[in-house]
């Protein structure tokens, strides 16, 4: 049998980040020295943003072998 239990509280949903978005101020940037494709940490990206109030936007662009995320709103 189950016990059931009342008014306990339900824990904030944490999940683990594989970038440092949250962490970002604007005109701050990060390297990935490896990556498989610059349009999945673009996407990673866009899709964080766009769940913060306000919106975040981030740019990606290819540097050398990798790539570099900028917070630019």
């Amino acid at each position: 049998m189950f016990r059931i239990q009342k008014d306990v509280p339900l824990p904030a949903r944490q999940r683990a980040s594989k970038y440092p978005f949250a962490d970002m101020d604007i005109g701050d940037s990060f390297y990935l020295s490896q990556y498989l494709s610059r349009g999945s940490v673009k996407a990673a990206a866009h899709a964080f943003g766009k769940k913060q109030s306000p919106i975040r936007k981030f740019v990606v662009r290819k540097e050398n072998t990798g790539a570099r995320i900028w917070r630019v709103e």
